[in-house]
């Protein structure tokens, strides 16, 4: 019986409690700070005005955090019961008959059906009085509070992944009252071109008045048109009044899809043309006789290929010794997420982020503001996820949780089989946190996992100022290094004009190493060669039994190989001196981090534009030298090759921001690259013109500080001319707010200092603050540079000695090196015939055994498959980590 003394205290804190209504997100399935459930020991405790939920060791500083002081507190035991049929209808289980998951006729997943026990009381903290329900003496507001979250639907972060189907386009607006030309030409059944260019791979059809022309440039995938000019498509879209928005993809059209893109302003994405068959037959083209019937050779080839590297990369056929505890933790497939388990996985496992993530959790959790749920902070996720994955908390409660299923499981239910499963944790807040404002990365759909570690990265570089002494003294032993700078490395671009010999050199910073797979330097041609003879022999006779007897013989490529390819002179157009220049390239790591990915270029287009895998086994060495790629920068008896004016500077007058141009304009190669990660035009567009430099990496930072901007999809506005500046200081000068100057100056900093910190941060004071306290190692430095680019020294490298120069200071001794020998500490493997499908598996050396992680199995592994990786992870021979 509930007592006078803890009624009292229910009542004087009941003024913050809220009933629930539609629109609150009500979270009860997770603590928002660990990975306590309902089944943990301690259950959850779910606040009665945010409806957020904590386990016990968090409960105490969210109360803290908001001053509430009531909880509904909930305690489940879950107990298995045998299941062979379909629980509410008695009928047997459908196989499924297409790749979705949660919906009809999909993947339903989900566990063995359980009879869940629960046991709920209303906890008041701090005195820590916890009353049983159900008690008709609490107050009416609290019961009604208890009934509406009991009622809610919940705010499971995996409730949006736990029914996903493939989204298809929307359908264009324009699409119905399309115009298309009279007299239109009469499109052949193949052998289509380009109108500007002749290629003939990523053709766009306009579907009002039957151009061809080939597609937008894509950063690393395809160069635009002639000229290194945007694809002819769009600007033949552009130079007809922007009247014919439609076009389709010649190659991908059936009966029952093509790929067609509008390009009008307010679309401007991939969309559905109910009217395709009717737009295309006026141009002569039978939908109809395009239907795709059965299968080809090829494409039963290549399932037969896959088939064999999958059972090779799991090693399916061994009996692996399974692994759990403290860092052998699997993580939850979500739906198409082993993209990002593997990567998570690899970088957890090191000691760095094991000291920066886990130890210092908690001084990093009292960081959060205020006014931001933990649910939606990307620090509080990325530590939660590695005290999930690196504590021995949930093997503990995971043996007490099965203990304690074998012990109340029903007749009927197999008592091993509740053993079997290791310990994993579900990263869903993470996985959300990490998408958010991303097309891509916030879908079901399966995703590069190499594009996903740079956005993951650009996202610590996002938040690393929460770990500064100014925001909190608490979390200062957490900031040491900044993580990001473990695995980033300068690289400069040299180009030589072949007919003057004179150079140009560009640089820029890398977080990975791209290297070319060659299969023509393969050392088993012969062996391939007579496999290919047999299977297309046997594909002639329609002996398909025989080739599933036989394993694929793929090619061998040197790792050697990639290297020289690497290093092989390429060629890319320059414009000097009032004319286009074809110039030999190549690029040089100028340093080496502590931690290097090398990435195989097992991807790549074909000539419909999809993205198909090269089937190729390379030969990762477990310790590689790569001193021998450092590269020199500019040399003394070296010659310049004149640059073209910088369109943004030109005639400005000492170092007129770009910003402050009137004829300002986005990099296009920027949002191209920012465009194919999944942000909008309009956002790369306004990324490219606000970030420093218009590097892809700064537009990056810039979008991840801006992902709440109400006006981030809209499009940019055009700056105004800059008033003219007096002084010595140039057209920047003009920019700077004397006010704000002081301001920082009474703070102790320097003038320079605070010029070049607001300078950085487009005025911006909070910024400038934090942007001071982040660059002390290397702010003099920074001003330097910053001094030498306003009187006119520019960003670019001068000629002049054999460092590299930016405004005078050496910006590669901003990054960490050392020798270039390193080891191999983990890699990443893609099953698959492309991006858009397969599995990710990760492995890991630990204490000198590799470990694979397949989502939430984790076991050693006999034999690695080193030959099938995609990304590997070296750490440098002289580096220790701290």
């Amino acid at each position: 019986m509930v007592s006078e003394t803890e009624l009292a205290a229910v009542r004087s804190a009941m003024l913050t409690v809220r009933v629930p209504n539609a629109s609150d997100k009500v979270f009860k399935t997770e603590c928002l700070f660990s990975f306590d459930t309902v089944e943990s020991p301690d259950g959850l405790y779910i606040n009665m005005r945010t409806f957020e939920c904590f386990g016990r060791d968090f409960v105490q500083l969210d109360s803290e955090r908001t001053g509430n002081k009531l909880y509904y507190h909930i305690k489940d035991v879950k107990i298995p019961k045998p299941q062979t049929e379909d629980t509410e209808t008695g009928e047997a289980k459908k196989e499924p008959t297409k790749l979705a998951i949660g919906v009809e006729g999909g993947f339903m997943g989900g566990e063995a059906a359980f009879e869940t026990i629960s046991s709920t009381s209303v906890v008041v903290l701090p005195e820590g009085y916890e009353i049983p329900l159900p008690c008709q003496e609490l107050p009416e507001i609290v019961i009604q509070c208890i009934t509406g979250i009991t009622a809610h639907s919940g705010g499971a972060i995996e409730d949006h992944l736990a029914a996903y189907e493939e989204e298809p386009p929307k359908p264009s607006k324009y699409a119905e009252n399309l115009i298309q030309v009279a007299n239109p030409p009469q499109i052949p059944p193949g052998n289509w071109r380009c109108a500007e260019c002749g290629t003939g791979q990523n053709l766009w059809l306009n579907l009002s008045d039957g151009f061809i022309g080939c597609g937008r440039k894509l950063y690393s995938v395809w160069d635009g048109c002639v000229g290194g000019q945007e694809g002819a498509a769009i600007r033949h879209y552009q130079d007809t009044g922007c009247q014919y928005p439609l076009a389709v993809k010649l190659g991908t059209i059936t009966a029952h899809t093509a790929d067609v893109y509008s390009y009008a302003a307010d679309e401007d994405t991939s969309v559905e043309d109910p009217y395709i068959a009717k737009h295309l037959a006026h141009f002569g083209i039978n939908i109809q006789s395009l239907e795709k019937t059965e299968k080809t050779m090829t494409e039963m080839s290549i399932e037969h290929n896959i088939k064999y590297q999958w059972d090779r990369i799991t090693e399916a056929n061994k009996k692996l010794i399974r692994m759990d505890g403290p860092g052998y933790i699997g993580l939850k497939n979500l739906g198409n997420s082993c993209y990002m388990n593997s990567i998570v996985q690899v970088l957890c496992s090191l000691p760095e982020a094991q000291k920066k993530f886990f130890q210092h959790a908690d001084e990093i959790f009292k960081t959060l503001p205020r006014d931001t749920s933990a649910s939606s902070d990307f620090l509080t996720q990325l530590c939660k996820l590695c005290v999930g994955l690196l504590s021995d908390r949930y093997p503990q409660q995971h043996q007490a949780v099965m203990a304690k299923r074998k012990e109340l499981a029903a007749e009927g239910v197999d008592n091993a089989s509740l053993s079997e499963e290791g310990t994993s944790v579900s990263p869903g807040m993470f996985k959300s946190v990490v998408g958010k404002g991303h097309y891509e990365f916030s879908s079901g759909r399966q995703q590069d996992a190499c594009e996903y570690y740079q956005h993951l990265i650009n996202s610590m570089m996002a938040v690393a100022e929460r770990l500064l002494p100014s925001r909190s003294p608490g979390a200062a032993a957490a900031a040491g290094i900044d993580f990001t700078r473990l695995f980033k490395y300068y690289e400069e671009h040299r180009y030589e004009c072949p007919q003057t010999n004179r150079v140009k050199y560009k640089f820029n910073e890398e977080a990975f190493l791209l290297l070319p797979v060659p299969v023509e330097c393969a050392t088993n041609k012969e062996q391939v060669q007579e496999y290919e003879e047999r299977k297309a022999k046997r594909q002639k006779t329609d002996e398909k039994a025989k080739e599933k007897e036989e394993e694929p013989i793929q090619p061998r490529v040197p790792f050697k190989a990639c290297i020289d390819q690497y290093c092989g002179l390429g060629e890319v157009e320059l414009r000097s001196e009032g004319r286009n220049i074809i110039c030999h390239s190549r690029a040089r790591p100028m340093t080496f981090p502590p931690y290097l990915w090398v990435v195989l270029k097992r991807f790549y287009q074909k000539p419909d534009w999809t993205t198909a895998k090269l089937e190729a086994l390379v030969e990762m060495p477990s310790e590689i030298d790569l001193e021998m790629l450092r590269g020199k920068g500019p040399q003394p008896d070296e010659t310049e090759l004149p640059s073209e004016p910088d369109a943004a500077t030109a005639g400005a007058g000492g170092g007129a921001a770009p910003a402050a141009a009137a004829d300002a304009a986005p990099d296009e190669m920027v949002v191209a690259q920012l465009m194919s990660m999944g942000y909008s035009k309009n956002a790369a567009k306004r990324a490219s013109l606000a970030a420093p430099n218009a590097t892809a990496d700064a537009a990056l930072e810039w979008l991840f500080g801006h992902m709440d901007d109400p006006d981030l999809n809209d499009p940019p506005v055009t700056p105004q001319p800059a008033a003219a500046g007096g002084g010595g200081g140039g057209g920047g000068a003009a920019q700077l707010d004397d006010e704000k100057v002081a301001n920082l100056m009474s703070m102790g900093f320097e003038k320079d200092q605070a010029e070049c910190a607001l300078l950085k941060t487009n005025m911006d004071v909070e910024r400038a603050v934090d942007w001071l306290f982040s660059h002390t190692d290397t702010l003099a430095a920074e001003v330097a540079a910053m001094k030498a680019e306003r009187e006119g020294g520019g960003n670019e490298a001068s000629n002049g000695g054999g460092d590299v120069q930016m405004g005078g200071v050496s910006k590669k001794d901003q990054y960490l090196d050392g020798d270039g020998k390193y080891s191999l500490v983990g890699f990443v493997t893609q099953m698959g015939s492309n991006l858009a499908c397969g599995h990710y598996v990760a492995h890991i050396n630990k204490d000198g055994k590799w470990v694979v992680y397949n989502d939430r199995k984790v076991a050693i592994s006999e034999e690695p498959p080193f030959e099938y990786g995609y990304m590997y992870l070296y750490r440098r021979k002289d580096y220790t980590p701290n």
